[in-house]
Formats: C-alpha cells, structure tokens, sequence
C-alpha cells in the first residue's frame, strides 16, 4: 500500500513538474516570437512598438540573448520617440551579448545606440569610440 502511494505521489509530481516546464518554453518562444514582430514594425511605428515593448514583463526573458534583443529594441524605440536617456543600462545589457554573439548588423545598432545614450550624456570621448 506505501508503494502505490508514493508511486502516485510521484506521478502527481512529475506531471505537474513537466506541466509546469511546458509552460515556461511556450512563455519563451512567445516573447521572443513578440519580439520578432515589434522588431518588424519598429522603424514604421515606434509609438506602438515601445508600448508594446513596455507590456512585456522582463521577468519572464530568461535567457540573456532574448534580454538583448529587448534592450536594443527599446533603446532603439525610445530614441525613434525622441525620448533620449543618459543611462546606459539598458543598452550595456545589448553591446554587451552581441559584442561576442548573434550577427554584425545587431551588434553595430547596439554601439550605435550606446554612442547615442553616452552622447546624451555628454560622455563624448566614449560615444565616438562606441560609434565606431
């Protein structure tokens, strides 16, 4: 009688812990489909593209490649809204995945968008090593 009980108990728990697993990939492959999508229409419509950025709980980015693909969209969506910002947080989490991964093109918007946040702050010296 133990045995059946603990082999349901078991059972129960494995289910739910796959169940639970299944969840946060499907969660993952959505935001980082979402953020496919908000890349897409970002340069035509960046108002829609930073609110859309902005209901994203960043929580839930876990893997450090989705979490740069979310810094430089919505560093590049705050800029295309001329909202300018001095702290280079955000885009440090970018330049700082694509300077060793992901393609040239990712990397070069992400040193050039950390050039402009350190021009905002008057750092001119380090915006134009980052421009270039």
């Amino acid at each position: 009688m133990k045995i059946s009980t603990l082999l349901s108990i078991a059972t129960i728990v494995a289910i739910s812990l796959l169940t639970s697993c299944q969840n946060k990939v499907t969660q993952v492959v959505g935001t980082e489909k979402m953020l496919d999508d908000i890349g897409r229409y970002l340069d035509e419509h960046p108002d829609s593209a930073l609110i859309a950025l902005e209901s994203i709980d960043r929580e839930g980015l876990n893997c450090r490649c989705a979490r740069a693909k979310y810094a430089l969209l919505k560093s590049i969506a705050l800029d295309k809204n001329y909202i300018d910002i001095a702290d280079d947080s955000l885009i440090r989490v970018a330049t700082d995945w694509y300077q060793n991964h992901g393609c040239l093109e990712d990397k070069a918007k992400a040193y050039y968008y950390q050039g402009k946040v350190l021009q905002n702050s008057q750092n001119y010296n380090a915006a134009i090593v980052s421009f270039t």
